[in-house]
């Protein structure tokens, strides 16, 4: 049995072998219809391989349409049955089984051959392919099993080795050497070795090499370009890709902004045309596309301070709706003026845009000045910042039916004939309230808590002999008063109350504190003023009654302390007693 391996080495450089090019052949088929079956293993590895056979079976139609020396290839029918899916026959001609290892050596995968040695031919091949790399334990990717099975296929085909590495366009997928960088399709040296192969019957009469012809290019089939031409942007998916797979291509950005002008996306042109940033295509064959994109310019809106920015494709109209008053607080506020440069006042703007602009929006400050009149309410006005201003009111002075008169006084805070106005600003007019008094008949208004000084005097009005008429008390709206300091809050009638005074005065035997208390008031002892008819209780500094007294005529009243009573007691005792003794002592 003969067998094939593929090595796993690290190739520094890549060269293209001298002309001519040729590959070993090991030998032909006995028939052009071979049946191939994938054994289980994982699903990427099975899936790896199935894509692998179907890159062998397009190679053998593309090549036949498109080389006339290929034209053999298009008899060659690669059956391919899956274990557990379709695997309906009792024998294949090709059976590819998965080792879940790394092989004992460098080998990624193994063709063992069986031959109908009197026949010359192939009979049946058994390829293996490893599921992990050579000396050790990770899992070999999609893409080299995939390349691993493409090589071991060209093998069980019947196609050897070759010494070239690379092509034009690619890497030889029968070179004995794994170069691992990239997926491999069949090249035009291996589609010629299999025109050798099937073209004869026995290995015997077969060329052991097949050479290229000087006059057939050799390159990878079935290997296209998508090409992404962009002005602005970045793109993905353009590249290198094999036949069937499908391309993702998307430009990362629809809109490309730089400082004034910007792009946005149109569409592509090429090989499709399309308005979707994003194609996603099965590739079969070579792909240009082109992005149209379309101008945009940057307006900018400075409006009290706040940029606004805004892209206009070229041509199209900015509509822009501006509003007449921008509310800074319940205080402040900004009225439109002009936008420059187009030098216009209104709110809403329509301009067609053909080049970057910056339009300013022109506004004043206005301020919220409130004139509180308070009696005939509150007024407000928007007042452009620096203008003078001056509030009013109706009248300056107000009489009511209930005794009450309010008198404009001025304003807070204070003016004098107007004011500028830098900030809101509230004027709220004080009114002074009067209150009509009646006092002795005659009517004054008083201020709201005015203070009304109601003297108590025992004197207005001498009557002669000691006997003069007084100011006793007040009548506050009919109640009775004393004197002192009374505060005006509300209309009011005050009379004053009459009583007779006397010259009259008190002299306390036996007391030596100076002054003595008369209810409330304080006199000399022994001495005379203007009191009241009426009784008093007579004090002594500390406090202590020493007796009371009625006063209802002038003159002095007499008081005797207790002590003087004891005292003058005492006294007499004693003098009884001398008078006694003397009485004895000469009788």
């Amino acid at each position: 049995m003969l067998v094939y391996v593929v090595f796993l080495v690290a190739i520094l450089s890549s060269v293209v072998a001298a002309q001519p090019y040729s590959i070993d052949l090991i030998a032909p088929w006995r028939k052009t219809e071979i049946n191939v079956l994938v054994k289980e293993g994982p699903s990427y590895a099975v899936n790896a391989t199935i894509r692998a056979l179907e890159i062998w079976k397009k190679s053998f139609l593309y090549a036949s349409e498109t080389y006339s020396w290929a034209s053999p290839l298009r008899n060659i029918k690669l059956i391919v049955y899956v274990e557990g899916l379709n695997d309906s026959l009792s024998s294949y001609d090709i059976v590819i089984d998965y080792v879940n290892a790394p092989s004992r050596g460098s080998e990624l995968g193994l063709a063992r051959f069986d031959f109908d040695k009197d026949k010359g031919v192939i009979n049946r091949v058994e390829i293996t392919l490893y599921l992990k790399y050579p000396g050790g334990y990770a899992l070999m990717s999609y893409d080299d099993i995939y390349n691993v099975a493409l090589h071991e296929i060209g093998h069980g085909l019947g196609l050897g080795h070759t010494d070239v590495n690379v092509t034009v366009n690619g890497y030889e997928v029968m070179y004995p050497y794994y170069l691992g960088k990239e997926k491999m399709t069949p090249s035009t040296l291996d589609l010629y070795g299999l025109v050798q192969v099937f073209t004869h019957s026995t290995y015997r009469d077969m060329p052991k090499k097949a050479v290229l012809p000087e006059n057939i290019e050799l390159r990878n089939i079935l290997v296209y370009y998508v090409k992404v031409y962009t002005k602005h942007g970045s793109v993905r998916g353009y590249g290198r890709y094999i036949w069937g797979e499908v391309a993702v291509v998307e430009l990362t950005d629809t809109k490309v902004y730089c400082k004034d002008v910007g792009y946005v996306f149109v569409r592509w042109e090429g090989t499709f045309y399309s308005s979707s940033p994003k194609l996603v295509f099965k590739v079969t064959g070579n792909v240009t596309l082109t992005a149209v994109w379309r101008p945009m310019y940057r307006v900018v809106v400075d409006d009290a301070g706040e940029r606004r920015e805004y892209w206009i494709l070229g041509g199209e109209k900015l509509n822009l709706s501006l509003s007449r008053f921008i509310i800074l607080s319940n205080f402040t506020r900004l009225r439109l003026v002009k936008v420059e440069p187009l030098v216009v006042n209104e709110t809403e703007i329509n301009v067609a845009v053909v080049r970057p602009m910056t339009l300013n929006v022109v506004r004043v400050p206005e301020y919220l000045v409130t004139v509180d009149t308070v009696l005939f309410g509150e007024k407000i006005y928007w007042v452009e910042k620096g203008d003078c201003f001056s509030p009013q009111v109706e009248r300056d002075r107000l009489v009511f039916g209930n005794g009450t008169m309010m008198v404009f006084e001025g304003w807070t805070p204070s003016i004098s004939e107007c004011m500028r106005i830098v900030g809101p600003l509230q004027f709220v007019a004080r009114w002074k309230k009067m209150y009509r008094v009646v006092l002795k008949g005659k009517t004054v208004y008083v201020e709201k808590g005015g203070v009304l000084r109601l003297n108590i005097s025992p004197v207005v009005e001498e009557l002669g002999e000691g006997v003069a008429r007084g100011i006793y008390a007040w009548l506050v709206d009919g109640r009775e008063a004393g004197g002192g300091e009374i505060v005006v809050e509300k209309p009011m009638v005050v009379e004053p109350v009459y009583r007779k005074s006397y010259l009259a005065g008190v002299c306390v035997i036996g007391y030596f504190g100076g002054s003595v208390g008369l209810n409330n008031t304080w006199i000399d002892n022994c001495s005379k003023e203007w009191l009241f008819e009426g009784r008093y209780v007579v004090r002594s500094v500390d406090g202590g009654i020493l007796g009371d007294i009625y006063v209802d005529s002038p003159g002095t009243r007499y008081i005797i302390t207790p002590m003087m009573l004891v005292l003058s007691a005492i006294l007499l005792i004693v003098v009884l007693a001398l008078t006694l003794y003397l009485r004895r002592r000469h009788g």
